[in-house]
């Protein structure tokens, strides 16, 4: 039942350890321990830190963790005790099975079920992951990279002024782009059309050289972030839509029915309940998973459509208000829906800036500069929040790679 070693399960250990070295005594040890049937003097160290770690080590390598967290909730409920990681809740579930599989027919036609559909849902796991990580690399160069390189270049027209900053963009874009061909080059899933990473490293390349103090172009180089734009305004949401139609056919509730048939097998079985109990906290923990799935999956979608209007907006700012008057509209409610489904602090500060710029849209007569300056702050906080669910999606699908990896070995073995 040992837990492998994983980003997720070391974040989860450490951050056990931290809030279990402040939060109990070594006293609190010594009843944790008596009310699991751990012998306390059996774990090692003779101090509370030492102590906190020999016990975590024997849940990582013979408990449910999901045993640990729910009497550390218990025990200290005002704490913000972490979640294990689904991977290991899962794989633990499953080791219940390995000892009676080979015994007995139906238990054995119930496993090769999930193990078929499981293998199934491994492959679209990892052209999920493939799809969310090109996304990931495209928002990051759009939100740490173009955007700020184009606020520059909108405001300075020599090369002193601009030369050192640009440098730290080319810089930036340069890292993103390798990143970009080394998450293409380890798919082998299945083919994959690559041409615009070819037009992505041209740009690139044309900016970099257009930076060199001795050939440093301002020219080439706003000709380089238009071509980067072209590939903004038009890839994130293609490879948006591969990532959702790989996400609704991973089906994660196929996987769950396929775990509760099993499941459904064990009354004919005298089974310890804690291990019963076990797999069905394997079985919430995919539920879990398919819930926040579908939830990010859902919310990063509507703001990949309102990214797509913020974009068009954004690029004629500089001119005129005139394509904000007209989206206006259609952009209001559909960001001001999205936040109504939030008590977050984001949501309600997106909601107030909506007000001020619709206000001012509103007023007569309109000043095109604060209008300009409340779109920008708008447009930001919109990003932000977009980047933010792609983040969280991006570490979920991480999970299910990671639960992939675990479930892998352990079904081989049935």
């Amino acid at each position: 039942m040992a837990t492998e070693e994983t980003p997720f399960a070391n974040r989860f250990f450490e951050e056990m350890r931290r809030l279990m070295e402040t939060t109990f005594n070594i006293d609190d040890l010594k009843t944790l321990c008596s009310d699991r049937t751990i012998n306390y003097e059996n774990i090692s160290g003779d101090n509370l830190r030492a102590k906190v770690r020999g016990i975590l080590d024997e849940f990582r390598r013979t408990r449910p963790l999901a045993e640990l967290v729910d009497y550390c909730r218990r025990e200290r409920p005002n704490e913000n005790w972490p979640e294990p990681p689904h991977g290991a809740k899962v794989a633990n579930a499953l080791s219940v099975l390995t000892e009676m599989v080979a015994e007995d027919v139906a238990l054995r036609e119930a496993v090769n079920l999930f193990k078929n559909t499981f293998a199934g849902a491994n492959s679209r796991i990892e052209t999920v992951n493939f799809h969310k990580r090109l996304h990931d690399q495209l928002h990051i160069l759009q939100v740490k990279c173009y955007d700020p390189l184009v606020s520059e270049l909108k405001r300075v027209q020599d090369f002193k002024g601009v030369h050192e900053s640009i440098l730290q963009y080319v810089d930036h874009f340069r890292k993103i782009v390798d990143t970009i061909k080394t998450i293409v080059s380890e798919f082998t899933t299945e083919p994959y059309d690559s041409r615009w990473i070819t037009k992505l490293t041209q740009a690139q390349v044309l900016m970099t050289i257009a930076s060199q103090p001795d050939s440093f172009d301002l020219v080439e180089i706003r000709k380089a972030a238009q071509d980067t734009n072209n590939i903004l305004s038009f890839h994130p949401t293609k490879i948006n839509i591969q990532l959702m139609g790989a996400v609704y056919q991973l089906n994660l509730q196929r996987l769950k029915d396929a775990m509760t048939n099993v499941a459904q097998q064990f009354s004919r079985f005298n089974l310890d309940q804690q291990k019963v109990e076990e797999f069905k906290s394997g079985i919430a923990s995919l539920d879990s998973l398919n819930k926040r799935l579908i939830k990010l999956t859902d919310e990063h979608n509507l703001w990949q459509d309102a990214d797509r209007i913020l974009r068009r907006v954004d690029e004629q700012m500089e001119k005129d208000i005139s394509e904000l008057e007209r989206s206006w509209a259609d952009l209001q409610p559909q960001i001001e829906d999205i936040c109504r489904e939030s008590e977050e602090e984001w949501a309600v500060r997106l909601l107030m800036q909506s007000k001020k710029l619709d206000k001012a849209l509103t007023a007569d007569p309109k000043d095109p500069k604060v209008i300009r300056d409340l779109f920008d702050s708008y447009r930001q906080q919109a990003i932000q929040r977009f980047f933010n669910v792609d983040t969280s999606l991006l570490s979920l699908c991480s999970e299910l790679g990671e639960m992939g990896q675990r479930l892998t070995p352990l079904l081989e073995k049935m």
